[in-house]
C-alpha cells in the first residue's frame, strides 16, 4: 500500500510524484527524472507533456467501419483514442494534439492494393515517392509533412515497430531512410489507424518528429470477413493485381480471444514506355553525347528499356492477435506477424554489343528481393496493483533481405585481364569465381535489422487538492538493436562486379549493435472542466549517440461545445540509425558508376566526411476545433518543425576524386566509363531546416431520408520547408549544393487537397474522391543529350555544380467506386482510381538519363502508372 499511503497524505503532488518515481527507478535515470520534475516545479523553459499512446499490447476501442470515404469521415470526433494520451476514454476531438482516425474498412476500400499508398488516398499529410529506383523500389515507405520517412514513428498496438533493413539510396526526400514497411502488416488485421500529427519524441523517443502512425489490430472473438480484389492499369494494359484478405475471430474460453488474419497479394510489373537515347542517335541535338549509341546489327525494339517501372511483387502476410483474462484484474495479451515478399525490378538495358556471346540480344539486369519479416509481442496488463495499472511488454522484430541479381553478368571475369585469385590473390583483376565463367545469377548482398524492446508502464488517476483530476503515468524502456550487412558472392564485386548494383565486399560487411535506455514521466491535469494541460518528459541514452532529455507541453481549452483551441510545444531528438552510419553501396550502369560511402569510412574521410551526430528538433502547433452547426466538424492546425543537424545526402562528388574514393572502398570503376559520370555521396548533418504548414479537415453529413445519406469531407495539407542554416565542411565549403537542397525542400508537394463525397442508400453506395497534388520543383542533372556550358564555363553535361530547374505542375486525381450489397453477407464493388489518367509532368529530354526517365524520379505524390481499374467481392460471416 506504499503508493496509496503516499498519495493519501501528500501535500505537494509534484514532490511526491518525484519521490515515488525516484524510489522505483534505476540510478542511471534518477538524475534525469529529478531534473524533469524540478523543471515542472520551476515552470522553466519547455515543460513536460503527456500526449502519447498507451504502451504494451493494448486493447483499443474499435473505430466504426464505414464505406470508402476520407479519413475525416472515419473520425467524426467521438472515437476513443489510445494515441496522443495515456488518459482513458479520451476522444479524438478532445485530444490536446491533432489526431486523425482511419478505419481499416476505409483503407481497403480505396482500391489501392498496398497499405502505404492507401493511406495517401485518405490522409493529405502523408505521401509516397512516385518512382523509387534500384533496391528502393522494393520497399514501401511513407513521408509525413514533407519530412524523411525516418521522422515518422510507427507503432503497432502502441508498441514501436521495427523498421526495414533496406536503406533508401537513390535520392529524393527518402534518401537514407530505413522506413517501417507498412505493407508487411496484413490489411485484414487492421481495425483502424490513428495518426498523431505532432512531434512526440518526449512521448515515444527517437524518430517521432513529424508524427506517429499507430496501427490498432483487430481483437474480435467471433465473426470474420474476407474479400478478393482484381485490378489492372488501363493505359499500359499491365500492373495486374490480385489480392485476397481474410480475418476471423475465435473465443479463448471466458474473456479471451484469438483473432487470425492473412493476406495474399500479387502485382505484375508496370512499365513506362520510353525510347532509349542510344537507339536514336540521329535525333540527338548537335553537341549531344552520342559516343554510347548503338551501332550493332541485331534489331533492338525502341521500347526495350524497362527501367522506369513499378516492380513485380508477391506478398504473403499473416497475423495472430490474442488475449486472455487470467483473473478479473490480470490479462495476457500478444500479437504475432509474419510476412514474406518476393519482388523483381529490371534495370537499365545493356546493348547487344556489351557481351554478345552471352546476351546476343542485349539484356536488362534484374534485382530480386527475398524478404522475411517477423514480429512478436507478449504483454501482461494488471489493474490496480498497489494503486496503479501496470503494463509490461516485450517485443522482438526482425526484417531480413537477400538482394540477388539475375539475368546479369560480371564482364570483368570474362576479360583477358582477369586472372584467378589462386595465381595473384588480392589484385584488381583477380577473381575467386574463376575467369571465363559466364555467371548470370548471384547474391549481391544481405542485410537484416533486429529490435528487441522491453517496456514497463504504470498509470493511475489522482485527485489533487481542490478536486482537480490528474492522470499520472511513468515507466521505462530498454531496447536492443542489431544491424547486419552480409557480403555478396565474389562474382558480384570482384573484377568490376555485376551490373546495376555491385555486390557488397567482405571488408564492408559486418554487424553493429546498440542499446537504448529510457525513462519517462507523464502528467495530464484537468484544471477546469473545459481546460486540460499535459506535461511529459523523457530521458534516453544511446550507447552510440549519447543522451538526450526531451519535453512536451500541451493544452486544450474548450470555450463552448462548438469551439476549442489546442496547442503544443516540444523538443525532439533522432539518433542516426545503424544503417545510416554503416551502410555502403555501389551502382553500375552502362555509362556511369556511383556509390554511397559510410561517413566514418576512410574513403569518405578523404572527401572531408565526418561522423554523423543526432538531429535535434523543436515543434510548435496551434489549432482550433469547431462545430459551428449540427453535423459539421472542422479542425485547423498550424505547425512549425525546426530540425538542426538534418541528416541528408551530401553533394555529388564526381571525377577523379570519386573514382579514387570508390577504389579506396574496394570498388574499381570499369574502364570505358567517363570519370565525369562517376559520382559518390555520403550522409551528412548538412543543414538546419524549418518546416511550416497547415492541416485542415472538415466533415459534414446530410441525411436524405428515404434517399439515404450523403457524407461530404474535405482535408488539406499545406507545407513548406526552408533552409535556415547551411553547414560547411572541414574545407569551409557548403556541404550541400542547390540540387541536394531541393531534394528535401521543394521536391515534396507544397499542398495536397482531398475532397470526398460518399452516398449510401441500401443496397447501393457510391464514393467519389478528388485529390490535388501541388507543384514540386527539382534541380535536375543534365544528362547525355545536354549541350552548352554552365555559368563557370564547364560543360553542363553530368555537371555537379549547375542544374536544370524543373517545376512539375499540380495535378488532380479522380477516384470513383460503386458498391452493391448482394445480400446481408456479400458486397460487390467496382471502381477506378485516377480515372482521368493524370501523370506527373514530363521532364526535358536533356535531363533524362539515356532518355529512360520521363518524370522527376525524386518527387513525391502523383503515381506514374495512370488509371487503375478494380473489382472487389467482400463477404462477412
Amino acid at each position: 500500500m506504499l503508493f496509496n499511503d503516499i498519495f493519501d497524505t501528500m501535500d505537494s503532488p509534484i514532490c511526491c510524484i518525484r519521490r515515488v518515481v525516484l524510489a522505483r527507478t534505476s540510478r542511471s535515470l534518477k538524475r534525469k527524472l529529478q531534473y524533469m520534475a524540478g523543471s515542472i516545479l520551476g515552470a522553466s523553459g519547455l515543460v513536460l507533456s503527456p500526449a502519447h499512446a498507451q504502451t504494451g499490447p493494448v486493447v483499443a476501442t474499435p473505430a466504426p467501419a464505414a464505406s470508402a470515404t476520407s479519413a475525416v469521415e472515419q473520425q467524426p470526433g467521438d472515437d476513443i483514442i489510445v494515441t496522443g494520451t495515456r488518459s482513458v476514454n479520451r476522444t479524438a476531438r478532445e485530444s490536446q494534439s491533432p489526431i486523425t482516425v482511419v478505419s481499416g474498412t476505409a483503407l481497403q476500400e480505396t482500391g489501392v492494393p498496398d497499405l502505404a499508398s492507401a493511406i495517401t488516398r485518405i490522409y493529405p499529410g502523408i505521401n509516397v515517392q512516385s518512382q523509387p529506383g534500384n533496391a528502393d523500389a522494393l520497399t514501401s515507405s511513407v513521408q509525413m509533412r514533407g519530412l524523411n520517412p525516418n521522422h515518422v514513428l510507427v507503432l503497432v498496438d502502441g508498441i514501436r515497430r521495427h523498421s526495414s533493413s533496406n536503406i533508401f539510396t537513390v535520392g529524393g526526400i527518402t534518401f537514407g531512410a530505413t522506413p517501417v514497411d507498412l505493407n508487411m502488416i496484413p490489411a485484414s488485421a487492421i481495425d483502424h489507424i490513428e495518426v498523431l500529427q505532432d512531434g512526440a519524441s518526449a512521448l515515444y523517443g527517437s524518430d517521432a518528429i513529424a508524427g506517429v502512425i499507430n496501427v490498432i489490430t483487430k481483437k474480435d472473438s467471433s465473426g470474420g470477413t474476407s474479400d478478393a480484389t482484381l485490378g489492372a492499369n488501363l493505359n499500359n494494359r499491365d500492373g495486374l493485381t490480385a489480392q485476397f484478405n481474410a480475418n476471423a475471430g475465435f473465443g479463448l474460453g471466458e474473456g479471451g480471444y484469438l483473432n487470425l488474419s492473412g493476406q495474399l497479394s500479387h502485382r505484375s510489373i508496370s512499365v513506362i514506355k520510353v525510347i532509349d537515347h542510344r537507339l536514336i542517335p540521329n535525333q540527338a541535338p548537335p553537341g549531344a553525347q552520342t559516343s554510347t549509341a548503338y551501332t550493332g546489327t541485331v534489331p533492338v525494339p525502341l521500347y526495350v528499356n524497362r527501367v522506369s517501372n513499378v516492380p513485380e511483387e508477391t506478398r504473403q502476410t499473416v497475423a495472430a492477435s490474442f488475449g486472455k483474462s487470467l483473473t478479473p484484474d490480470v490479462k495476457l495479451q500478444g500479437l504475432l506477424t509474419y510476412a514474406h515478399r518476393h519482388s523483381e525490378s529490371p534495370q537499365q538495358f545493356r546493348l547487344p554489343t556489351v557481351i554478345p556471346s552471352v546476351y546476343p540480344n542485349g539484356f536488362s539486369p534484374i534485382n530480386v528481393n527475398h524478404e522475411h519479416d517477423f514480429a512478436g509481442s507478449l504483454g501482461v496488463a494488471v489493474k490496480n496493483m498497489i494503486g496503479f495499472d501496470w503494463n509490461v511488454a516485450s517485443t522482438y522484430g526482425k526484417d531480413s533481405i537477400r538482394l540477388r541479381a539475375k539475368e546479369n553478368i560480371n564482364l570483368g571475369v570474362l576479360r583477358p585481364t582477369c586472372v584467378p585469385s589462386s595465381v595473384t590473390p588480392g589484385t584488381v583483376f583477380s577473381s575467386d569465381a574463376g575467369c571465363g565463367k559466364a555467371i548470370t545469377a548471384f547474391l549481391l548482398k544481405g542485410f537484416s535489422l533486429a529490435q528487441w524492446d522491453n517496456k514497463l508502464d504504470l498509470r493511475r488517476d489522482v485527485t489533487l487538492p481542490g478536486g482537480i483530476p490528474m492522470n499520472l503515468a511513468f515507466g521505462g524502456e530498454h531496447r536492443l538493436e542489431r544491424y547486419v550487412l552480409t557480403a555478396g558472392d565474389p562474382v558480384s564485386y570482384q573484377v568490376g562486379g555485376g551490373q546495376a548494383i555491385a555486390g557488397l565486399t567482405p571488408r564492408n560487411a559486418g554487424s553493429w549493435n546498440r542499446t537504448i535506455m529510457a525513462g519517462y514521466l507523464d502528467l495530464d491535469v484537468k484544471l477546469l472542466p473545459q481546460w486540460s494541460v499535459g506535461l511529459a518528459g523523457r530521458y534516453e541514452h544511446y550507447t552510440d549517440s549519447g543522451e538526450t532529455t526531451n519535453a512536451k507541453l500541451s493544452t486544450r481549452y474548450e470555450f463552448s461545445p462548438a469551439f476549442a483551441l489546442r496547442a503544443t510545444l516540444s523538443n525532439g531528438f533522432r539518433a542516426p540509425t545503424l544503417a545510416e552510419q554503416h551502410y555502403s553501396s555501389a551502382t553500375l550502369t552502362p555509362t556511369s558508376a556511383g556509390g554511397l560511402l559510410p561517413a566514418t569510412s576512410d574513403a569518405a574521410r578523404q572527401l572531408n566526411a565526418v561522423p554523423l551526430r543526432p538531429e535535434r528538433s523543436k515543434n510548435y502547433s496551434l489549432g482550433a476545433v469547431l462545430e459551428p452547426i449540427d453535423r459539421l466538424q472542422i479542425e485547423i492546425d498550424a505547425y512549425q518543425i525546426d530540425i538542426s543537424g538534418r541528416i541528408v545526402r551530401s553533394n555529388s562528388i564526381s571525377g577523379t576524386p570519386a573514382v579514387n574514393a570508390l577504389a579506396a572502398f574496394g570498388f574499381n570503376v570499369p574502364t570505358g566509363i567517363d570519370a565525369n559520370n562517376v559520382t559518390v555521396n555520403y550522409l551528412v548533418n548538412g543543414a538546419t531546416t524549418r518546416t511550416r504548414g497547415l492541416d485542415v479537415k472538415a466533415n459534414y453529413t446530410i441525411p436524405l431520408q428515404e434517399y439515404g445519406r450523403l457524407a461530404l469531407t474535405a482535408a488539406a495539407n499545406f507545407n513548406k520547408t526552408d533552409i535556415t542554416k547551411l553547414e560547411t565542411g572541414t574545407n569551409g565549403r557548403p556541404l550541400l549544393n542547390s540540387q541536394a537542397i531541393a531534394l528535401f525542400t521543394t521536391e515534396y508537394p507544397r499542398s495536397k487537397v482531398i475532397l470526398n463525397a460518399n452516398w449510401s442508400s441500401e443496397p447501393y453506395g457510391v464514393n467519389l474522391r478528388a485529390t490535388r497534388f501541388g507543384s514540386t520543383t527539382g534541380q535536375l542533372t543534365y544528362q547525355d543529350w545536354a549541350t552548352g556550358n554552365c555559368p563557370d564555363g564547364t560543360p553542363r553535361r553530368f555537371s555537379t555544380t549547375c542544374f536544370s530547374e524543373f517545376r512539375a505542375s499540380p495535378k488532380w486525381l479522380i477516384d470513383v467506386e460503386v458498391n452493391y450489397d448482394i445480400n446481408d453477407r456479400l458486397k460487390l464493388s467496382v471502381g477506378a482510381n485516377n480515372i482521368l489518367s493524370a501523370r506527373p509532368t514530363e521532364i526535358p529530354q536533356n535531363t533524362r538519363f539515356n532518355g529512360t526517365y520521363l518524370y522527376d524520379q525524386f518527387s513525391a505524390g502523383i503515381p506514374i502508372t495512370g488509371s487503375y481499374y478494380f473489382t472487389r467481392l467482400s463477404a462477412k460471416f
